[in-house]
């Protein structure tokens, strides 16, 4: 029965659920920027700049886990996240916008390999898929 997993492992999945939300800002990164002006050229760069974050920290985001460890990797992502995001927020030149939102990618991404091998480590064996 999925009801009886860990009181752990559903707060896990209430963290990756939120912050798969946080993806959801490539997405209107792109009205936003086309409302203040920019091109729709230019709007895809700072798309293509959080696509190569998150490519960066799929690689990095495992090396991470293992050097930091689960717990560690998982809060350093959301705090970076959310730094970034915040900064992101006051950008007002396209490089830093594109800078920023690759940064936000990565930092955003790196959950994922933390998460992933922490829930491997939360579910008991004879539950898991």
């Amino acid at each position: 029965m999925p009801f009886d997993l860990p009181r752990p492992l559903w707060i896990l999945f209430a963290g990756i659920f939120i912050n798969r939300f946080g993806s959801f800002v490539s997405v209107f990164l792109v009205l936003y920027m086309t409302a203040k002006g920019y091109t729709a050229v230019q709007a895809g760069l700072a798309v293509g700049g959080y696509g190569l974050g998150s490519l960066g920290a799929a690689v990095g985001g495992g090396y991470l886990t293992d050097w930091l460890g689960r717990r560690s990797t998982i809060v350093l992502s959301m705090f970076s996240s959310a730094t970034a995001m915040l900064a992101l927020s006051q950008a007002q030149t396209l490089p830093l916008i594109v800078i920023l939102t690759g940064l936000a990618g990565m930092t955003g991404e790196l959950y994922r390999p933390a998460s992933s091998a922490l829930l491997a480590d939360l579910v008991p064996p004879p539950q898991r898929v």
